[in-house]
């Protein structure tokens, strides 16, 4: 039998499920060829931080791998609970290039949910999964 990954069903067996979402997701974009765009998706994987909040990454926030971020839900800088701020692989910090607008990302946040929809294969995806799955596996914040 199948089990579907729902809001209610928030167990091990759904955290699971929307891992290997978010794995195929991640090979979907490595195939799509959008380098800006696997960066992005990493960066929230590995931090959990908001799609819309880190679309003005720039060079500033960026010391080493750890990433200073404003939070503009709460209007405050993403830390973990246990006080560190987020910090992201050396494969991801390899991804990342400076553009022209002095980011690393050239464009506003709905460009980047159409070109997520468009690279994954899985049309039930949305980017807020990325948020969800590391909330509820790692409780960070």
């Amino acid at each position: 039998m199948r089990v579907k990954y729902t809001e209610k069903n928030e167990g091990p067996v759904a955290l699971e499920l929307r891992k290997r979402q978010l794995e195929n997701a991640e090979a979907d974009l490595v195939a799509y060829g959008n380098q800006e765009a696997l960066a992005l998706f990493r960066i929230m994987k590995e931090t959990g931080i908001r799609l819309g909040d880190l679309v003005e990454l720039a060079p500033g926030n960026l010391s080493s791998r750890e990433l200073t971020v404003i939070e503009h839900k709460l209007n405050r800088i993403y830390v973990y609970s246990d006080g560190k701020k987020p910090v992201i692989s050396d494969e991801t910090a390899n991804l990342l290039a400076v553009k022209e607008n002095g980011r690393y990302f050239e464009h506003d946040m709905q460009y980047y949910i159409q070109l997520f929809r468009r690279a994954v294969k899985d049309k039930k995806f949305r980017h807020y999964h990325i948020r969800d799955y590391v909330l509820r596996s790692c409780k960070i914040f």
